[in-house]
């Protein structure tokens, strides 16, 4: 072999080693982008709740309002009507319900005790894309919750309390997913849809408040 070939040849495996190098090199860097991008996200835990006033109506949606000058951070944290915003994904793990206001006056004890009959009497079902994921009866959603009913007439007793408190809700602090958990994703249409088995009527003050307990991931600003 001539001097001007080992040349060549040596060329040739300089640039071979080159080549090979910058490949490893790309693909580690590509390994610590992923690894920074998995390190931006947070996973915090979280709740997504809502609040409804039943009225003449059986038939509620709960999740498919956001927040606005008519439904405050008071009834729900919603940012967006049905779905998560587009950098947000939410594992759920359960789901949970309770009653306010926590009391109540009235004339007489039976309105008020017909009401909270209605709303606790009913069925829910957690709908993602309109398949349903879980449901049961709203009874089983309820948490440890102590309305007090009170008379304003000032020659009768102070009321009385109505406690409402799961076994679910007791042992898990919610009612736990089916499959242990399921997943929202963002701009994915979801939606807790609940029927009571009677309306309570137009009159009640009670709210039926839902939540979804579990796991938000979103980027870290």
């Amino acid at each position: 072999m001539n001097l001007r070939s080992r040349d060549r040849m040596e060329d040739r495996i300089r640039e071979s080693s080159q080549n090979i190098n910058g490949n490893v090199i790309r693909i580690k860097a590509q390994k610590m982008e992923d690894d920074m991008s998995t390190r931006r996200v947070e996973k915090i835990k979280y709740w997504i709740y809502d609040a409804v006033k039943p009225t003449t109506n059986t038939d509620m949606t709960f999740f498919s309002d956001a927040i606005s000058s008519t439904k405050t951070l008071t009834r729900t944290n919603m940012t967006q009507g049905g779905q998560l915003p587009f950098s947000e994904m939410f594992r759920v793990i359960g789901i949970g319900a309770y009653i306010s206001p926590l009391y109540y006056a009235d004339d007489s004890n039976s309105d008020a005790i017909g009401w909270l009959q209605a709303i606790t009497t009913g069925n829910f079902s957690l709908k993602i894309m309109n398949k349903t994921y879980t449901k049961g009866p709203i009874s089983a959603v309820l948490g440890q919750n102590n309305p007090r009913i009170g008379i304003t007439q000032a020659s009768a007793a102070d009321g009385e309390v109505i406690t409402l408190d799961a076994p679910f809700y007791k042992s898990y602090g919610y009612f736990p997913i089916t499959g242990g958990e399921v997943t929202l994703n963002n701009g994915v249409n979801f939606s807790v849809d609940v029927n009571l088995e009677s309306a309570p009527g137009a009159s009640n003050v009670y709210y039926l408040n839902l939540f979804l307990i579990g796991y938000l991931l979103r980027p870290i600003q």
